[in-house]
């Protein structure tokens, strides 16, 4: 399965759930961060960001865990058969604060494991957020 054919599972998903949608979100400033899905509300009180491979790695997992300094909700993308894959490059604290989204072989959502730890910085949060509102104008 390309990388692309988890995008739009994912969206029908976060739209489905009464979720706006952007794709492809980058920093205003020219910082080197992307996020591939962000899903907020119209007043940005509940954002949830999303990252999607094919293959997990422990470079995903960590940039998963750093797009926690961006919102309280950040999910992990994958492939359903790469799941226990994507759990080993996580220890078990980190496992809890990253949630998952698993997409079958006909590109469809299979499962959605929660997070149960919220942090984020309110530095890089104000920028997505200023992102973000600019989409809702």
């Amino acid at each position: 399965m390309d990388e692309w054919r988890l995008y739009p599972p994912l969206i029908d998903h976060w739209e489905e759930q009464g979720f706006r949608v952007a794709s492809q979100v980058t920093d205003p400033r020219g910082t080197r961060w992307e996020i591939d899905i962000a899903a907020f509300n119209p007043t940005l009180t509940d954002v949830r960001l999303t990252e999607a491979k094919q293959t997990p790695s422990p470079s995903f997992a960590n940039q998963c865990l750093d797009r926690l300094r961006f919102a309280p909700r950040v999910y992990a993308a994958i492939p359903a058969q790469h799941e226990e894959a994507m759990l080993a490059t996580l220890d078990d604290a980190n496992a809890s604060m990253i949630g998952l989204l698993l997409i079958d072989e006909d590109a469809r959502l299979a499962r959605e494991a929660q997070p149960t730890n919220k942090h984020r910085d309110e530095g890089p949060a104000r920028v997505l957020e200023q992102v973000l509102q600019a989409t809702l104008a």
